[in-house]
Formats: C-alpha cells, sequence, structure tokens
C-alpha cells in the first residue's frame, strides 16, 4: 500500500462519495461469481466498517470526499489501501498537511497495523516522527544509505549527520 503525499492528485477521486474512494481497490473482492457483478451490500458494508474505524468525521460514507479536511482525505486514502488487507504497507509522508488530532489518530492506526504484524514501511521527512514510529530507521542522503540505526541508537543528532553527510560513493 502507498499513501501518497499529494493524495489530491493522485490518492483520490475527489468529485465521488467517501465510500466509493475507499472500495475502489478492492472492488474485485465484492464480484459476484456467477454474474461478475458487484455487491453492493457486501461493498456497503466494508465501507462503514472503515468509515467507522478510521473515524472520519461526516454524516456518512455516501458524503463528497472533497468535502472533507486534509486528515479525513488522508484517512480515506489509509481506508482505500488497508481494504485490500496488505501484509506490508508503505507510507510516503502521511501526515504531511494534515492537523495534530489527525497526525494521532494515523499515528494509532500504524500502531494497529503493526500489533497485527503487518509491516509498516514509513517514509516522512520528519524527525520525531520517524524516532517515534520506527524500530528501525535507514537513513538516505544523496541517493545512498547515510546510516542504518535501530531504536536504542535512535539520537537526533546521529540521524541527522547520517542524513546531511552520507559516506562517499563506493569507487567503481
Amino acid at each position: 500500500m502507498l499513501a501518497s503525499e499529494d493524495r489530491r492528485r493522485y490518492g483520490l477521486v475527489l468529485p465521488q462519495s467517501i465510500g466509493f474512494n475507499l472500495s475502489l481497490s478492492s472492488l474485485g473482492a465484492f464480484r459476484r461469481r456467477w454474474s461478475g457483478a458487484i455487491d453492493t451490500a457486501a461493498e456497503g458494508r466494508r465501507n462503514r466498517h472503515f468509515f467507522s474505524r478510521l473515524r472520519i468525521k461526516a454524516p456518512d460514507e455516501s458524503a463528497p470526499v472533497a468535502g472533507l479536511s486534509g486528515g479525513g482525505q488522508q484517512k480515506v486514502v489509509l481506508g482505500k489501501a488497508l481494504m485490500t488487507e496488505p501484509r506490508v504497507v508503505l507510507l510516503d509522508e502521511p501526515t504531511r498537511g494534515i492537523d495534530v488530532g489527525a497526525k494521532l489518530e494515523v499515528y494509532e492506526l500504524i500502531h494497529r497495523l503493526t500489533a497485527a504484524g503487518c509491516a509498516v514501511l514509513l517514509v516522512s521527512s520528519e524527525l520525531p516522527e520517524l524516532i517515534g514510529l520506527s524500530d528501525r530507521i535507514i537513513m538516505l542522503a544523496a541517493g545512498r544509505i547515510g546510516g542504518r540505526f535501530v531504536r536504542a541508537e535512535f539520537a537526533p543528532e546521529k540521524l541527522l549527520a547520517a542524513a546531511i553527510n552520507p559516506p562517499p560513493a563506493a569507487a567503481p
């Protein structure tokens, strides 16, 4: 799963409803075997489940996704991906452009995913976010690995040094 840092451009179909956007990536799971038609009742139940689970602030899942706050839109992007039941999740700047309350809800969701055994790869430019959510950090700088760290080594100054001063490229 990829939660795009540019959710409005790549992650959502803005004129459509929250439910439409939630189930967009998993429509195949709702297809009836005998006819190929979408089981709209099953799709609706699953949409309501994720709408509730993600605590999306809207009257219901039929509300337009364009009317949601940035945090609400990000939750829909995350929900759309989670409906596919991934085992590995790639989150690319999942809290960019959202308020503090929505950030906390995204952090809770990440903790629930890892507690359920899902692997989460987090890309973030926010050092406190990386330190708070990660077991391991690989700092990249200038296209190279600047450093590898386990939780006991998460000192901000070490992490920043690895991001700013990558090791020299290996000789050919």
